[in-house]
């Protein structure tokens, strides 16, 4: 195997002697830190629609075409309910969220980058080689560790399972709940004052006050998401160079869409089959979980030489890393199965 992660012995010394630098090539858990940002971003405004739809009062209806019109316009209905949002008070929260969304990613795009300047600026030419090898270690079994945490919560993501109290990280900020109340709040009291002074335009202004805080509150909401690695991840970056790290981002992306993907399909084509689906999704992510932080603890065992002090060898030290960390989250599932007291199969989103 290599002497140093990524050069073989043959050469590193030629690498050494040409002041070339050590450096990651990918580095596992910013993909995998990416990845679940992408998954808890999705659910957390989708928390937000799903909760703004359920205000939106009586459904709308769509206007004939006519001479002045080329397209059909949903309108809001003329009974709606004053406790409701209208239409197009819907439409604009909707934009609102939109709006959020965006400023929680351009705020934390930013402050991840910063972060990223600091530390890979500061070690882009003089990383330790087996430094690198440990962090890349680390770094592996940081992405089974969210790995694992995905096999615990996709019973509940299926459907399968109610929301369970072995929780690690949460799905949503809870954010939502508040924040559409206030948003009906405020949209029922500009309707009573411009009911009350024919029209007067101080609702307008207090409308548009409401929208902001609502957006702001997206923002909120999607923001604490990201800050919650913004700290953790900073190792990662040492020797990782910027087409690496964007090669990182890149495949986290593509993992977290196609997961989202994976769960859609599933809630949609097996609804009958999803107990089958459930136990074969969370055992078959429990496995990759093991193998990836077996796989981590060996490369870390490539620098630190536990199995050469020890009574065993390398692929002992594998193999007992696999079934102590698989082991491990069986018990958990087995536990949260257990939490449940009864299989409740939830009808298709």
């Amino acid at each position: 195997y290599h002497q140093y992660l990524y050069e073989s012995p043959s050469t590193s010394s030629s690498t050494e002697a040409s002041g070339e630098s050590y450096h990651q090539i990918v580095s596992s858990a910013v993909a995998a830190i990416t990845a679940w940002n992408v998954l808890v971003v999705t659910l957390e405004v989708n928390d937000f629609r799903t909760r703004l739809r359920s205000a939106l009062g009586n459904p709308p209806t769509r206007r004939r075409n006519d001479a002045s019109s080329t397209s059909p316009l949903l309108l809001s209905s003329p009974q709606q309910n004053k406790n409701n949002l209208t239409l197009e008070e819907y439409i604009a929260s909707l934009l609102a969220i939109r709006l959020g969304l965006r400023d929680a990613i351009i705020d934390w795009t930013t402050l991840y980058t910063l972060g990223y300047s600091i530390v890979a600026g500061l070690t882009w030419t003089d990383a330790d080689p087996n430094t690198i090898k440990v962090i890349w270690g680390i770094s592996v079994m940081i992405a089974a560790v969210i790995m694992a945490i995905c096999a615990l919560k996709i019973p509940i993501w299926l459907g399968y399972y109610k929301k369970s109290s072995l929780q690690i990280l949460e799905d949503t900020s809870n954010l939502a709940k508040g924040a559409v109340k206030d948003l009906v709040v405020g949209a029922a009291t500009k309707n009573e004052e411009e009911e009350g002074s024919e029209g007067g335009g101080g609702g307008g202004d207090s409308s548009m006050l409401n929208l902001a805080d609502f957006r702001y509150q997206v923002r909120l909401g999607v923001g604490s998401h990201f800050a919650q690695f913004s700290f953790y991840i900073l190792p990662f970056y040492v020797g990782l160079k910027i087409w690496f790290a964007l090669l990182s981002v890149t495949l986290g992306v593509i993992f977290g869409l196609l997961y989202l993907r994976i769960v859609f399909l599933c809630r949609k084509n097996f609804p009958d089959h999803r107990r089958t689906v459930t136990i074969s999704a969370a055992i078959f992510f429990t496995i990759l979980s093991g193998i990836i932080f077996a796989y981590g603890l060996a490369t870390i065992d490539m620098v630190w030489n536990w199995s050469m002090h020890g009574s065993f060898n390398f692929v002992q030290l594998a193999t007992i890393a696999f079934f102590c960390w698989a082991g491990f989250l069986l018990l958990i599932q087995a536990i949260q199965y257990y939490e449940q007291k009864r299989i409740i199969v939830v009808s298709p989103a």
